[in-house]
């Protein structure tokens, strides 16, 4: 484009050009503010929510389930995990998981969807993205 605006001696092309790779800057850089926004208030509720339950290794371990589901910034906060893959999310819960039984998995799940934090669906589950529309940036 410079040197097409150099040629024709006219460098309005040049700045029309230069302007829509200005705005397509900006709009990347404000899809990427919203994206972290939504991280930061999802954990803050995700905290919020169990801290009204006691102290436990139990609760620390349903905040990293929840938090290791695919999230807001995945670019798809509709993504359902299977419950068979839930457990593998992360070597860390993979871990945990494995030192525990199946009704431990499955009492940490009931708690979740009770809280509102994860929806299952018939496909598996995923976090409750309504949970924090409220706070979503237009």
């Amino acid at each position: 484009m410079l040197a097409s605006s150099s040629r024709s001696n006219s460098f309005s092309n040049y700045v029309g050009y230069a302007v829509e790779g200005f705005r397509d800057g900006l709009k990347e850089q404000s899809d990427r503010v919203r994206s972290q926004h939504l991280d930061l208030v999802w954990v803050a509720h995700v905290d919020a929510v169990l801290d009204r339950f006691p102290i436990s290794s139990a609760r620390d371990r349903q905040r990293r389930l929840v938090t290791a589901l695919p999230d807001f910034g995945s670019g798809s906060p509709d993504r359902v995990v299977s419950r068979r893959k839930l457990t593998n999310l992360t070597t860390e819960l993979a871990s945990a998981y494995a030192q525990t039984g199946p009704r431990t998995f499955s009492r940490d799940l009931n708690r979740l969807q009770g809280c509102g934090l994860i929806v299952r669906s018939t496909a598996g589950w995923r976090i409750n993205i309504k949970a924090i529309r409220a706070f979503q940036i237009p």
